[in-house]
């Protein structure tokens, strides 16, 4: 992924990245740019099908703590999951929201049977 940072203004360009990439960015839990969304949204089925996005979307939603949890105390591991996990959780619903609320033919129109999911 190659961003391009105006240091005059929060836009940005991504000139590649995998579609994995793009979710992480698009539910990232410190930067937000609703500006991306829209245009994700508006054109992730030139490289993914509505189920696909679905998917990627449920397993950034189930995003694990760390393996390493062990080494922690618990009041860090409170921290992780809000300042990291819950915020991820909630960029990602936000996404289906916006996703329902806009493309929601997407979703009917789908052969992968989106909706029964």
């Amino acid at each position: 992924q190659t961003n391009d940072k105006s240091s005059s203004s929060s836009s940005f360009i991504i000139r590649g990245a995998t579609i994995e990439k793009l979710i992480e960015h698009l539910t990232h839990h410190q930067l937000l740019h609703p500006r991306f969304v829209k245009s994700f949204l508006m054109t992730y089925k030139s490289y993914c099908t509505p189920l696909e996005l679905l998917n990627l979307l449920i397993e950034r939603y189930n995003i694990p703590e760390p393996a390493s949890a062990y080494l922690y105390t618990e009041q860090q591991l409170k921290k992780f999951r809000k300042e990291y996990i819950q915020p991820i959780k909630l960029r990602v619903l936000n996404v289906i929201r916006q996703w329902v609320d806009k493309y929601f033919n997407d979703l009917i129109e789908s052969n992968d049977h989106v909706l029964e999911q």
